[in-house]
């Protein structure tokens, strides 16, 4: 089970003293949590083979905490969380906050959902501009990152650009778009052949439903300037570097 929680209030815009503050009585947040599982009072997801799930990870004022769906766990960390507020002034707030699950009874985590006031949520769902979802990653879970390219693609006026005007929006932002995700996952290659073929298609016609024909092939165009391409990357070649980090 996996519970999203949103907090607000006691940071004051713009004040950067607020912030340093904010940080300090952050990482006492994530010291209890990480005490509370230590002791027990907060039972961790098992990875699969040696992969360790961690307890918690923080961003902003945001919080996932992976633990498993019994209520003594919850009920430790909720009263972990009404101590922090009455020290802190950061409260929880319900509306915002979500339980994602798998593998519990629709019972149990109705019970849940009553008893701390948070939304249900489902798999898949995405965190940080990233999809989480169960399994291999699969078309379905990453339409929606193409889907956002190709309505990029098309919010532009192609005819008022030069070839090079066109290659530097695709360096820029296309590929800034989908480097985050990369990095995170292995994407499927007949998506990859996509979404290639609309940069391609926009390169050279400004459409990326209209292919032209051109002297050069595509892979030698995803080449440096000095080797006779124009500057792109694959995006294959990008997904296969930032999986072999991961590793």
């Amino acid at each position: 089970m996996v519970i999203s929680i949103a907090r607000g209030g006691g940071v004051r815009k713009g004040d950067l003293l607020s912030l340093l503050l904010f940080c300090i009585v952050e990482d006492v947040l994530s010291r209890n949590i990480t005490y509370l599982a230590k002791q027990g009072k907060l039972e961790l997801i098992r990875g699969t083979r040696s992969v360790q799930v961690p307890s918690h990870a923080l961003y902003a004022n945001d919080i996932m905490i992976f633990c498993k769906g019994k209520l003594s766990s919850i009920h430790s960390l909720m009263q972990l969380f009404e101590s922090y507020a009455l020290a802190s002034g950061q409260i929880i707030n319900p509306l915002k906050s979500t339980v994602y699950y798998g593998s519990i009874s629709t019972a149990r985590i109705e019970n849940i959902t009553a008893l701390i006031g948070f939304n249900k949520g489902s798999l898949p769902f995405t965190y940080l501009g990233v999809p989480i979802f169960k399994g291999k990653p699969k078309r379905i879970h990453l339409q929606a990152i193409a889907d956002n390219i190709k309505a990029r693609f098309s919010a532009w006026k192609a005819s008022l650009l030069s070839i090079a005007g066109r290659v530097l929006l695709v360096q820029s932002v296309i590929q800034g778009m989908l480097i985050h995700s990369l990095s995170r996952y292995s994407w499927p290659t007949a998506l990859f052949k996509e979404i290639e073929s609309w940069c391609r298609n926009f390169v050279w016609s400004g459409n990326t439903a209209m292919r032209k024909l051109v002297t050069i092939s595509w892979s030698k165009s995803c080449r440096p300037l000095s080797q006779g391409g124009i500057g792109l990357r694959s995006l294959i070649t990008l997904n296969d570097v930032a999986n072999m980090k991961l590793c």
